[in-house]
Order: structure tokens, then sequence, then C-alpha cells
């Protein structure tokens, strides 16, 4: 451009006299700063696209850095716990079949039938019956045998070509009740029945303490395992030997109320005893 600029000053020069020597000059000084514009112009274009490579590369640079490395893990959403149920509380020597024949009935709404309502009668040690609002009665099971703390309801009326069931698990509480009912799914049943702690025997105490063949002959272990199994309370010969001699009657009968494993009262076999019945020191 500068020099079409230059070429465009000669040829005005040359077609005028000396008395446009003013006007050659302006022209001149004009061309000279167009040319100074266009030097600026291209040096700012130069830079321009110096920093674009520049930045460019930065960021190739920075893309190259990360290749090979894993990606960052995935945040994960923290899971509420659920609360912790509340311990069953301790219950030795409590047995099923002691509440045979006891009868609980519980009302509620269907859980597979909109708004009937049912109403289940269950006799411990007997038979099952569900009393519907829409659909009359139906036999959920016989008793067939007690388990740990469930008993087995089995061979009810026909649900289609299945026999309807029903599992009974038991709790301990402050008094005896229904808690709750269940279909857990089409005609098999579950049924939740708290029995009262009252029924309850002594807590259990280590048994791993006990001889098999102490110095009498006896089996002392199995004697504690029977009398728990069987809900019996009596005072052993045993609980008096010298081997058992140096142990705690009660559970905090020792000083600053630390609690003694085993204690001798915590054993059926020594239950019945005078120090566990009585006054210690009386005996």
């Amino acid at each position: 451009m500068l020099l079409i600029l230059s070429a465009i000053v000669v040829a005005l020069a040359s077609g005028h006299g000396a008395d446009d020597d003013e006007y050659l000059s302006l022209l001149q000084t004009q061309a000279k700063a167009i040319g100074n514009a266009t030097a600026t112009l291209s040096e700012r274009a130069q830079n321009k696209s110096a920093n674009d490579d520049a930045a460019i590369d930065h960021d190739l640079d920075h893309v190259l850095a990360g290749k090979g490395n894993p990606p960052p893990p995935p945040r994960r959403r923290r899971r509420r716990r659920a609360p912790t149920p509340s311990p069953t509380p301790a219950c030795n020597g409590i047995q099923l079949n002691q509440f045979a024949g006891e009868k609980l009935v519980v009302s509620q709404q269907s859980t597979y039938w909109g708004h009937a309502t049912y109403t289940y009668e269950i006799e411990i040690g007997g038979t099952i019956y569900q009393k519907t609002s829409n659909a009359g009665t139906y036999y959920l099971g016989a008793h067939t045998q007690y388990g740990d703390m469930v008993e087995y309801f089995r061979n009810g009326a026909k649900c289609g070509n299945t026999p309807r069931r029903a599992d009974v698990s038991f709790t301990v509480g402050p008094t005896m009740q229904l808690v709750s009912a269940q279909e857990t799914s089409m005609c098999v049943y579950v049924f939740t029945i708290q029995l009262p702690e009252s029924k309850c025997g002594l807590p259990m105490t280590n048994v791993n303490v006990l001889d098999t063949n102490n110095d009498d002959g006896e089996n002392e272990n199995n004697n504690e395992v029977q009398d728990e199994a069987n809900n019996v309370h009596e005072c052993a010969k045993w609980c008096y030997s010298k081997k058992h001699k140096d142990k705690a009657w009660r559970q905090y009968d020792s000083p600053g109320g630390r609690a003694n494993d085993p204690f001798k009262c915590g054993w059926f076999a020594c239950s019945t005893c005078c120090e566990c019945t009585q006054d210690p020191d009386t005996c």
C-alpha cells in the first residue's frame, strides 16, 4: 500500500508546477501517516497471532498434562442409616409352650385388597384364622412346631394350588400383645407377638466354667443347660462346691457395684438356694 501511495504522489508532482509544492508536501505527509498506520496494524496482527498461538499451546499442554490420570471419583451420596432397633430385653428360660392356648386378635386394613379390613385370630399352639370384611373367613394353618422364639403354622386353606401358611415371631416386653400382622406375599403371613417379660427366668450367666465331671461325678454344665431349656429352678449340691466357693452369688454384690460374671444366682440350678431367695446374711 505504501508503494502505491508513493507512486500517486510522484505522478501528482510531475503534473504540477513549482506553485504546487505546498500541495505536494501535504500529499507526502498524508502518505507517511497512512504508512505508519499500516505498520501499526500489521504489528498488532502479528502480536495477536503470537498470543493466540501461545494460548493454544498453553491449553494443549494443560490437556496433555492430565492425560493418563484417572478421572476423579464420582461423589457418592451419603445414605441415611436406619435407626438401630431397640434390643429385645434379656429373657432366659421362657418357653413358647408355656403360652399354648393363649388367643390374640388384631384388625387392620389389607395390604393387598384395597380398603378391606382383615381380623386375625391367633391361638398359640393352635390355629390361625383370617376374617375379612369382603370375602368371608380363611383358615391360615395349624401349629406344626416351635422354633427359637418362632412358631410355624402350615396347611391352611388353599390359595390357588398352594396352602396358606404363617410364621409367628415372638419378642419380649411389658405385656402380652399381638404387635403386627403382615401378608408378605400372596397368602403368606407373618405375625409378631410380644410375650410378657414377667414370664422370664433369671438372666443367663456363663456356663463354660461349669464342670462336666466334678468331684462327685456330676455334669454341672449339662445340669444347667437342661434346667434353662425346661425352665426348672433348683439348688443343686454343686452350687456350694469348693470350686465355686469364691464366686459371687448375685450379679452386683461386688464392691463398687461391679457386675459379676458368672454369678451363681444366675444359674437356674442355683437360683432357689437361700443366698438367691433371702438375705444372704441369714443363710
